[in-house]
């Protein structure tokens, strides 16, 4: 009983638990029960009958409707008592765990007819109507990203034609007309949005099936036109009108409409673009070429993807200042989206735009000249700020300044001089750092979005630069993790995105996957000729060419760490420094270094590179160099690990808090000195982290590092190897495997006749540790063996800590009555209190739990288990199966059931994110099964679901009374505070 009830708690997808969702958006489906599987009712009569039902959901519906909707004109003869069985069958398909003599809560008899008693928000079809009414609010508000995101949910939701096969029936024919009327509107909208959002190509592929369905209506074909001119596919848009014309005039015997028609002039003179007026929030407009915007910009890829939100804030702000600029790392796109965002900006520069690219110019000296050429102003006399400035007059025009990075002075002098008083000039930049000018507004554009999903903004471009790279290949759900796969491999960056796409003629993905993986910093794409081609690490190298030696040499040793640093690691690969903070800075200045601030409020910033600029960095090394570096960067781990505080030190907190800050640093020391360059300090490292990892729910991980560890102890001191024995004695007992943790414990006692201090009092303080993990499953021999140990450290060092560890290790090895071991189990607790020493508080409360359950005192097991609880908390600590279990037991001993299915929940789950034993107390069994008998299924797979995703924190307060949220729609509230529904 008690693993089918975890085969149902774990696959709740149904929010409102015993009430049903209705799927009318295609064949007519049921989401029945926890696991939401969606189900047709089976069978032509109850499928007729339910649709009916839906059609007028919530309403009277009389039985000889319901007998005309199933059997038709046939119906009459048919008896009321074979449409009540069928009605029946209809409810135990409905409410498969309703009792015999329980009233129905769904189909229910109304007045000589019946009614389903369930709201139209249970329908697939509401869903479908908020989202489209959604999207149109944010086209409206100028979101178009956001409104595509949304027509797309609504569009998802259908399978077909609207209560399918039963669509032109009678009784449903106005009810489908609606919800076919509404699908038009979706795509309408969508295709708005996609126009909007500037991805005319995406809207002829979905204006292509809505023409062929609907050849008669106006505004797909008015779509087709403005996506065709925003194209530059003039004769497409040509075409277009002319088959609308004769279809028009052929079978409705009309012209196609005013708007229609104008927009047929504007393809005529080869003047339709697309504006916007006021902001780019505004309305889309067509405007006259008679009137329109002189501009001179690059030409660039019709589609730019994953910027929508980075395009409207940019030209936003261009709307009022006076320079903008685009800051950011080698090939995140900063020219693109720049070119982009001022092409939408036409309406607001009646001027012109222009263009001016600056990386070709060797010096600031010949930035006036390059600006003068974009300019079209040559053979002007006088200087080039005299020339610029008097052809920028008072006109209101934008200047796009591309690559200023390696003429950042020239640039800044420029562009004050042209901003004198009465100016209404606009310039957009694009440079790794900002210009520094009066004004200026800063845009920091980052790779794009990521995410865990294949859907990303990044996997989106690589799919599609890959499907133009020629490949013709069907991509299934394999390939999409793979393209994953290489998009994260290169932080998302679009120009490295693109230039692995590009490969996609000659290399399969699996093959770019691992280059990219091997060095990312290689990838190249072809040009016109080798001199030309265009490489990622060329674009960085831009970068690091204007950099300091000082800050040559910090970048290259970054490189030796794969992930986020603090500023004391960065110190450390480079052998120290007091300037190595003004040389991050200047790394984040020039956009090589991202800066993705502290994990945690008061914390310290972190800082990484992207893949591509670690991986030049790591070119600039040779290996004597990387080796030094590398050595550094371990012999700064490990002194941080060697150094650690005791056990229930305080300072335990801050030391784990620097582990966390250098999580990346601490993998890579670990990878080299384990697997790379064995030597003692992998098994020095694995010995000190052991409870870090614990107390982290890092124990899947450290699984890898110990075994590691075990094997290469041959190279380990003494007391490292006791440490790594203890580590891994503990990774069995967790696992349930006793046999496997004997030989180990063993070792751990037997260690301790050769060490000294201070390594006596490191071996001491991990034995508590070992029996807490075993509490249920070491013999009495081995926690007598323990125990022994620990009060031999204790007598040999004098440590009081140490002595009040062994005084509860002997109160497991030998326990006392029920009511002498609580006394004593408060004794010891008191005297860690008054020590700040919570770590033997914790330990403390375990006993106390066992010992108040051994007397019969309920109440008082369970207060010991909350102290337990709060010494977790203050210990920075995120998960700790165990107390977990014990706490959610108490509950069901308590008769607080749901609260104990919550909690239990909650350390299953941990268990199954660190591959720990479930369940780690053999009373759990019982308990669950127990609780599952007397709460019912309903109530107890809610209570199993709700606490699948409960943190420490919240099972400290979980079961206890909570202020009832008030307004007219609150719920029962639940023991976790959570509104509770159904049941």
């Amino acid at each position: 009983m008690l693993r089918e009830g975890f085969a149902r708690a774990e696959v709740v997808t149904v929010s409102d638990v015993g009430v049903p969702g209705f799927r009318v958006l295609g064949a007519v489906e049921v989401e029945l029960g926890v696991g939401g599987a969606a189900r047709s009712p089976g069978g032509a009569v109850l499928g007729r009958l339910l649709s009916r039902l839906l059609v007028g959901v919530g309403e009277r519906v009389e039985v000889g409707e319901l007998m005309e909707a199933v059997w038709g004109s046939h119906g009459a003869p048919r008896s009321v008592s074979t449409l009540e069985s069928h009605l029946h069958r209809l409810r135990r398909f409905l409410e498969p765990e309703r009792r015999r003599g329980e009233a129905p809560a769904l189909l229910v008899a109304d007045a000589g007819g019946y009614r389903l008693a369930v709201g139209r928000d249970r329908l697939d079809s509401a869903s479908c109507a908020s989202l489209v009414r959604e999207a149109s609010e944010l086209l409206a508000a100028g979101e178009a990203g956001r409104a595509v995101e949304r027509a797309e949910q609504a569009r998802a939701l259908w399978r077909g034609r609207p209560f399918a096969p039963w669509s032109d029936e009678t009784w449903a024919a106005a009810v489908v007309a609606g919800l076919e009327e509404m699908r038009r509107q979706l795509t309408e909208t969508l295709v708005d949005g996609l126009l909007a959002g500037a991805r005319p190509e995406r809207a002829l592929v979905e204006l292509g099936p809505v023409l062929a369905e609907q050849p008669l209506r106006e505004r797909p074909w008015e779509q087709y036109l403005l996506a065709a001119a925003r194209m530059g596919r003039t004769e497409d848009a040509m075409v277009a009108y002319r088959q609308c014309d004769r279809l028009f005039r052929d079978e409705l015997g009309v012209a196609p409409g005013a708007e229609l028609q104008r927009l047929h002039r504007l393809v005529l003179s080869g003047s339709l673009t697309f504006t916007t007026t006021r902001d780019v929030d505004g309305p889309i407009e067509i405007a006259d070429a008679r009137t329109a915007t002189e501009i001179h910009l690059p030409t660039r890829r019709p589609r730019l993807i994953g910027r929508d939100i980075e395009v409207a804030d940019l030209a936003r702000r261009l709307v009022h200042a006076s320079t903008v600029t685009v800051v950011g790392g080698a090939g995140c796109g900063k020219t693109t989206l720049a070119v982009a965002t001022a092409e939408r900006m036409a309406a607001e520069f009646p001027d012109g735009i222009w263009f001016v690219d600056l990386s070709p110019a060797p010096d600031g000296e010949q930035v006036g000249a390059a600006v003068i050429s974009a300019l079209g102003l040559t053979g002007a006399h006088g200087s080039a700020h005299e020339v610029v400035g008097a052809f920028v007059g008072a006109r209101r025009m934008l200047v796009v300044l591309d690559n200023c990075e390696h003429v950042l002075d020239a640039v800044a002098v420029l562009v004050e001089r042209l901003h004198r008083a009465g100016s209404r000039l606009a310039v957009l930049a694009t440079s790794r750092e900002p210009l520094g000018t009066e004004g200026e507004e800063l845009v920091e554009l980052s790779p794009l979005a990521l995410g865990d999903s294949t859907t990303s903004p990044a996997v989106e471009l690589f799919l599609e630069r890959y499907a133009a790279a020629g490949p013709d290949r069907r991509l299934g759900s394999k390939d999409l993790r793979v393209a994953a796969e290489i998009c994260t491999s290169v932080d998302g960056v679009p120009l490295a995105i693109e230039l692995a796409a590009a490969r996609g003629r000659a290399f399969s993905l699996v093959e770019i996957a691992e280059q990219v993986r091997t060095d990312p910093g290689a990838l190249s794409g072809p040009g016109r000729g080798r001199s030309e081609r265009q490489t990622v690490r060329a674009a960085v190298e831009r970068s690091v060419r204007l950099l300091s030696s000082g800050e040559q040499e910090l970048h290259a040793a970054l490189s030796a760490v794969p992930g986020p640093m603090t500023a004391a690691m960065a110190a450390a690969l480079i052998g120290g420094g007091p300037d190595t903070d003004d040389l991050v800075v200047g790394l984040v200045h020039r956009s090589l270094l991202v800066a993705e601030g502290p994990r945690r409020p008061g914390g310290r910033s972190r800082f990484v590179q992207l893949a591509i600029v670690r991986a030049h960095g790591a070119r600039m090394l040779d290996d004597a160099a990387a080796d030094r570096i590398a050595d550094r960067r371990d012999e700064a781990v490990v002194g941080t690990v060697l150094g650690r505080p005791r056990v229930g030190a305080p300072e335990l907190l801050d030391f784990r808090a620097a582990m966390d800050d250098d999580l990346a640093a601490l993998r890579a020391s670990l990878h080299h000195s384990l697997v790379e360059s064995p030597s003692w300090r992998g098994p020095a490292l694995v010995g000190g982290l052991s409870d870090y990892w614990y107390y982290r729910g890092m124990q899947l991980e450290a699984g890898r590092w110990v075994q590691l560890a075990l094997d290469r102890c041959q190279r380990a001191r003494p007391v490292d190897a006791a440490l790594v024995a203890a580590a891994v004695a503990r990774r069995h007992l967790f696992a349930g495997d006793l046999p496997g943790a004997r030989a180990h414990v063993e070792a751990l006692c037997s260690a301790i006749d050769d060490l000294t201090e201070p390594d006596l009092l490191d071996v001491g303080d991990v034995l508590p540790s070992v029996m807490w993990s075993g509490l249920e499953l070491l013999t009495v021999e081995l926690h007598g063996q323990l125990a022994a140990r620990a009060r031999e450290v204790a007598v040999r060092t004098g440590d009081s800590s140490s002595a009040l560890q062994a005084a509860l290790a002997g109160l497991v090895a030998h326990p006392l009555d029920p009511r002498r071991q609580l006394a004593e189990v408060e004794a010891v607790h008191s005297a860690a209190t008054e020590r700040g020493n919570r770590e033997i508080g914790w330990m403390s409360t375990i006993l106390g739990v066992i010992a108040g359950m051994r007397a019969g005192d309920v109440a008082a097991a369970l207060a010991w288990s909350e102290r337990g609880l709060e010494h977790h908390l203050a210990l920075g600590n995120r998960e700790v199966q165990p107390i977990m279990e014990m706490h959610g037991t108490l509950h069901a001993r308590g008769g607080d059931d749901v609260t104990a299915v919550q909690v239990l929940a909650a350390a299953r789950a941990y268990n199954r994110r660190n591959a720990t034993r479930w369940p780690y107390r053999s009373a759990t069994t019982a308990v669950l099964e127990d609780a599952a008998r007397r709460l019912g299924p309903s109530v107890y797979e809610r209570a199993w679901r709700e606490g699948s995703s409960l943190s420490l924190a919240e099972i400290a307060h979980v079961g206890k009374p909570q202020t009832p949220v008030a307004g007219p729609e609150s719920g029962a509230v639940g023991t976790t505070g959570r509104p509770v529904s159904g049941g």
